[in-house]
C-alpha cells in the first residue's frame, strides 16, 4: 500500500508543474488580448459650426490626460447685468482628463481657456471655464454631449455652453 501511495505521489510532482503552467500561460493570454494596445491617440471633433482636434495620452488602463484646441463657433448663454444674452465665435484650449468606464461609454474633465465674441456688448473678451463631456461609441464614432461653465474675464460675467451634439471621430492611435 505505501508504494502506491508514494508512486501517486511521484505521479503528482512529475505532472503538476505542467498542469499549473499550463493554467497559467492560458492567463496570461486571456489578459493580453483583454489590454488595450495604444497608449496615445488623436481625434477629430465636430460641432455644431466648429472643429476641435484632441490629443489623449494613457495614464493608467481606463484614464487618459491631453489636451485639445478648439475653433469655430458655438452657441451660449451669457450672464450680464441680471439677464442672458446669447454669444458665439470661440477658439480656445483645454486639458482634460478622460475616463473610460467600459469600451463604450467615457467621460472627461476639462480646464478650458480661451477667446469669445459676446453680442451683448460686441466685444472680444478672454473667459476660463470647465466643462464635462458623456460620450457613447457607436461604431468608430463617438456620439455625446459636452456642456461648459465658465466666466468672461473683464466682467466676471457667468457663461453656459450648451452644444447641441457632438461627434468624436479617433484619427490615429499608436
Amino acid at each position: 500500500m505505501k508504494k502506491i501511495i508514494l508512486l501517486a505521489l511521484i505521479l503528482c510532482g512529475l505532472f503538476l508543474p505542467q498542469w499549473v503552467s499550463a493554467q497559467t500561460e492560458g492567463d496570461v493570454n486571456l489578459k493580453a488580448q483583454q489590454q488595450v494596445t495604444f497608449k496615445n491617440q488623436f481625434d477629430l471633433d465636430i460641432h455644431y459650426l466648429a472643429l476641435e482636434a484632441t490629443y489623449k495620452r494613457r495614464l493608467y488602463k481606463n484614464l487618459f490626460i491631453g489636451g485639445s484646441f478648439h475653433f469655430g463657433s458655438a452657441l451660449g448663454w451669457l450672464y450680464y447685468d441680471k439677464r442672458f444674452s446669447a454669444f458665439g465665435d470661440m477658439i480656445y484650449g483645454k486639458v482634460l482628463l478622460d475616463y473610460a468606464f467600459s469600451k463604450k461609454f467615457h467621460m472627461h474633465i476639462g480646464a478650458l481657456y480661451g477667446l469669445n465674441y459676446f453680442e451683448y456688448y460686441f466685444d472680444i473678451d478672454f473667459f476660463k471655464g470647465l466643462e464635462v463631456g458623456l460620450f457613447y461609441k457607436i461604431w468608430r464614432l463617438e456620439i455625446g454631449f459636452q456642456p461648459k461653465l465658465g466666466y468672461a474675464s473683464a466682467n466676471d460675467n457667468l457663461l453656459y455652453l450648451f452644444p447641441i451634439i457632438h461627434i468624436k471621430i479617433p484619427i490615429v492611435r499608436w
